[in-house]
């Protein structure tokens, strides 16, 4: 025999299945505004979250693109590498080659620092979430005891999380939008066409979270036991500690690229006032003829009273970089070769150890000579001074070891992806298409340069310039300066969510376990006894963060410091500074909920009252 609640239960569910789409419609919408008003605070704090992690993300998917693999539209000043006059033994890779896998490595890191960023907002959401289906739990299972049914209960909770996801989506949308224009505008490159919608996947990875958190309730939903009250669940604490390590991680990579940006500068003592740089381009010369301007521009620049040296060099020597290719002495190597002047050696710091350093008598006409770096000498022996090395196919690739100098730490972008080993040459042997011309001077020697590139090009050259030794490193470093721009910006936002995440979940952890906070006051434990306890815990969230964070920025910071010579191998005050901040954010979401808890009376605790 059907006892009346079944009845009851039964006409109901009959009653309701008469509804038509819009009783049904307007009965989802009531549900949904109550749950709102009802779990206003919650709702808010999960819209916060994931206005923060798009905010914060939509910059970074906005400069990638997919052909193939995830990519970056970011693009540097194309380069080729220098024209020696022979076939090089292996394909050479130019200085713009090296920049832009540096650059295509930074975004590399960057969009792994947005997927972490975009991993803890999920996380807090979902912890969120799963909080607010806790203090639901007992709603939810006595609506569906009394015959609520089932569709119309998800259709309430996915219009709860629709409202929440698309306020965040409006907010957090428009600050990234903003945001990505700025870094648009900030980027000293161009852009590649976007290829793929890096951005849509990101849209609906966040609004598929704050869905799935919104049908918590319904899907993991308790039924009461038969004194009616419903225990919650503590929630886990390692949500927490993984927001709190990876913002570690990210705050000290940020300051170890702002510090390689603001080291990168002219080798020690090669700087000076009065000095200009020129570029020059002479592509529709023949390689003699650009032989014998660039000769002629050195004597005349030399025969000035004015000017105190000059030095030209291949594009990206004045920055240690070169073209990459084989070179060979007894055995084949890859090494870096840059077509310099006599100079160019002081210019570029190069101190000689052993033969001779290049001269104006190594000209065109000359037996094709070459200076080494140390590093080539001691790599096995395969080449010596007096020795003979070959860097490509034909007569003129074969050279004689004239000199060793020391080895010089690169500073321009990619430098730190180039071999140690490297092979100098003589531009007036072979004269690079694109030139650097470094001007020292005592001032006012800029008419003086200008006539003598006049005299020694006439009108088959492009020249640009001058420029400051200052500004030209500056140039070469706005590309770093950018990136750490970009990540201080994702390290401060993963700061702010992971402040803000720890503190929420702390709070919900402390409310979660009041009734137990309130048993251990009725036995005898006193409120420094319960404060104690809290803090405890949460030290040992904030300690557990830090270890994470070094553990995984170990690895991050490693590849933080290939990118470029000047970046240093890590940042023990950052990472200091950093895991104080982070304790202390873990240290304040407990502290509060844990002193509410200490004044409160057992009984009040027991029952839930504050909560």
């Amino acid at each position: 025999m059907a006892s009346p609640g079944t009845g009851t239960q039964s006409a109901a569910r009959a009653a309701r299945g008469t509804e038509g789409p819009a009783v049904f419609a307007r009965r989802v919408i009531a549900g949904a505004r109550d749950g709102l008003r009802a779990y206003w605070g919650t709702a808010a704090l999960v819209a916060l979250a994931c206005a923060l992690t798009l905010a914060a993300t939509l910059p970074v998917a906005r400069f990638a693109t997919w052909s193939g693999g995830l990519g970056t539209r970011l693009r540097l000043a194309a380069a080729q590498p220098f024209d020696a006059g022979f076939l090089w033994l292996h394909h050479a890779a130019g200085p713009a080659q090296l920049r832009q896998t540096a650059v295509q490595l930074l975004f590399q890191l960057l969009d792994g620092i947005a997927v972490g960023l975009l991993a803890v907002g999920g996380l807090t959401v979902l912890a969120l979430f799963a909080a607010r289906a806790s203090a639901r739990g007992p709603e939810i299972a006595i609506r569906r005891a009394v015959g609520a049914p089932g569709r119309g209960l998800l259709g309430a909770l996915a219009v709860e999380g629709a409202v929440v996801g698309g306020a965040a989506l409006l907010c957090g949308g428009a600050v990234g939008l903003a945001t990505a224009r700025g870094w648009r505008g900030a980027w000293p490159g161009s852009f590649a066409p976007a290829l793929g919608h890096p951005g849509g996947v990101l849209v609906i990875a966040l609004l598929g979270t704050v869905l799935l958190g919104a049908l918590f309730p319904a899907l993991f939903v308790r039924r009461p036991a038969r004194s009616g009250a419903v225990d919650p669940t503590p929630l886990a604490l390692v949500v927490p500690a993984l927001e709190l390590g990876l913002s570690l991680t990210v705050l000290v990579a940020a300051a170890m690229l702002r510090r390689g940006s603001e080291d990168m500068a002219p080798p020690p003592g090669t700087a000076s006032a009065g000095t200009a740089a020129y570029e020059i381009g002479t592509a529709q010369l023949a390689l003699q003829q650009r032989a014998a301007a660039y000769a002629e521009l050195l004597r005349q620049l030399e025969a000035d009273s004015g000017v105190r040296a000059a030095s030209l060099s291949s594009v990206g020597a004045l920055m240690g970089l070169g073209s990459v290719a084989v070179a060979a002495g007894d055995s084949a190597f890859y090494a870096v070769h840059m077509a310099i002047t006599p100079g160019s050696f002081r210019a570029l710091g190069l101190h000689l150890i052993a033969g001779r350093r290049l001269t104006m008598a190594d000209g065109w006409a000359s037996t094709r000579v070459a200076v080494v770096s140390r590093s080539a000498v001691f790599r096995s022996h395969v080449v010596h001074v007096g020795g003979l090395i070959h860097l490509g196919l034909g007569a003129d690739a074969e050279h004689t070891v004239v000199g060793v100098v020391d080895d010089v730490r690169p500073t321009g972008l990619g430098g730190s992806l180039e071999p140690r080993y490297v092979v100098y040459t003589s531009a007036l042997q072979h004269p690079p298409a694109d030139a650097e011309l470094l001007v020292k001077s005592a001032g006012g020697a800029g008419a003086a340069v200008r006539t003598a590139l006049r005299d020694a090009f006439g009108g088959a050259a492009t020249v640009t310039g001058p420029v400051s030794e200052a500004t030209l490193f500056s140039a070469e470093a706005a590309p770093l300066r950018w990136f750490a721009r970009a990540l201080s910006i994702e390290a401060w936002a993963m700061l702010a969510l992971a402040a803000f995440g720890t503190f929420a979940v702390m709070w919900l952890w402390v409310t979660s376990i009041l009734g137990e906070l309130g048993l251990r006051r009725a036995a005898g434990a006193r409120r420094r006894d319960v404060l104690r306890y809290v803090l405890a815990q949460a030290a040992a969230v904030a300690c557990w963060g830090v270890a994470f964070g070094t553990w995984l920025g170990m690895m991050v910071w490693d590849a933080v410091h290939r990118m470029s010579a000047t970046l240093p191998a890590w940042d023990p005050g950052a990472l200091f500074r950093s895991s104080l901040l982070l304790a202390a954010a873990a240290l304040a979401g407990a502290w509060m909920p844990a002193w509410r808890a200490a004044h409160q009376p057992p009984a009040a605790l027991v029952s839930g009252s504050d909560a």
